[in-house]
């Protein structure tokens, strides 16, 4: 699966056979604990979501950042990637958070800002061997 076809991203569709744990295996790492099943899989959008994003990110060339500022005094200024192609866009991407799921013992995403396309597939691929 592979979910952007001429630049443009494409949510997939499951087959109902496939193994949903392999297909969301970058978004679920670091999350193995939760031991979600493949119903609770199924039946969440923001998997494939997640997965567009990681997908992007892997064929991301972005240079074009620029810091954004909320007001005079901002302590906490966010860096915005304008050539962000992932499916949330402007540098950020969708991805479990650990504090959320365990809080509300579901699976819970939220947007967080990218640090660079090596630095986000960096923290994939540790938090895969980790769990490995």
């Amino acid at each position: 699966m592979k979910p952007y076809k001429d630049g443009k991203w494409k949510l997939g569709n499951p087959d109902k056979n496939e193994n949903l744990r392999a297909r969301y295996r970058e978004v679920l790492a670091g999350f193995e604990s939760f031991s979600y099943d493949d119903r609770t899989l199924r039946g969440n959008i923001d998997f494939e979501l997640a997965l567009a994003d990681i997908y992007a990110c892997r064929d991301c060339k972005s240079v074009q950042t620029q810091v954004v500022r909320h007001g005079e005094g901002d302590e906490h200024p966010v860096t915005v990637r304008d050539d962000c192609q992932g499916a949330t866009g402007h540098g950020l991407y969708t991805g479990l958070h650990h504090g959320d799921c365990a809080r509300y013992k579901k699976p819970m995403f939220r947007a967080f800002p990218c640090e660079g396309p090596s630095k986000r597939l960096e923290k994939i691929r540790d938090a895969m061997r980790r769990d490995a």
